[in-house]
């Protein structure tokens, strides 16, 4: 009869349904790719089984997409962080050189610190001299001296540069000068008045060794090289204030 239902089809169709939800329970025939034969049986079934790893892959780009207005401000911070770091050190390089040259200025070209190395080196030439040394002048530049060695201490100078700028006086005074810093501190009560500047020399002198071949102090500061530094010091320093 047309329209009927075939014969037991209603029996076969329960009986799948059932043997399905056993089988896959929870999962609807959608999800499964299935044949049936002339019969009317079914002859095979499988599932169409999701990817595991799409939720993953979905989860991933939403987190990223996330994660974009957090980190391009951060990046941008990390960029300025470095640019502000950047143009600190040239402006502390700037600021270093700047100082170095006033101090070379005023140690090669100040008329009062002149006439102070001028005192102190003819002192020192006159091996016979039985006067007091030029306490005032001798104080006046081992300050000065100081100075610059807690410049670069404090690292507001280059090592180098002071080297190449001021090791030549610097070196050959505080040769002659530091039996009187010895005096002077003890003087004092052991008071290490003039300690950044006994230091500094140490590692100017490290630093010739090391860069630039200076022999060994006895080496170079021998009595001969000391008495052509005096020589110069006086006809420079004499000529410059006349």
């Amino acid at each position: 009869m047309v329209g009927s239902a075939l014969p037991g089809c209603h029996g076969r169709d329960h009986a799948f349904q059932k043997s399905h939800d056993s089988i896959h329970t929870g999962m609807s025939y959608e999800h499964h790719n299935f044949t049936i034969n002339q019969e009317g049986k079914v002859v095979t079934i499988s599932p169409i089984i999701p990817s595991p790893y799409l939720g993953d892959h979905q989860n991933m780009t939403n987190d990223l997409i996330t994660l974009i207005p957090v980190v391009v401000p951060a990046i941008g911070v990390l960029v300025a962080m470095v640019a502000l770091i950047c143009k600190s050190r040239q402006a502390s390089l700037a600021l270093g050189v700047t100082i170095l040259r006033e101090l070379e200025k005023e140690y090669l070209w100040s008329k009062e610190m002149r006439r102070r190395r001028l005192v102190i080196a003819k002192f020192l030439q006159d091996k016979n001299n039985s006067d007091k040394p030029p306490i005032s002048e001798i104080a006046d530049l081992l300050d000065w001296l100081d100075m610059v060695a807690l410049y670069t201490k404090r690292g507001v100078i280059d090592l180098e540069m002071v080297w190449i700028t001021l090791f030549y006086g610097l070196g050959h005074y505080w040769a002659f000068l530091e039996k009187y810093v010895d005096f002077y501190e003890k003087r004092a009560g052991g008071i290490g008045y003039f300690k950044n500047s006994r230091i500094l020399y140490k590692k100017l002198y490290q630093f010739g060794i090391k860069h630039k071949g200076l022999p060994r102090p006895e080496v170079y500061f021998s009595q001969e090289r000391l008495q052509e530094f005096l020589d110069d010091e006086i006809d420079k320093c004499s000529r410059s204030l006349h």
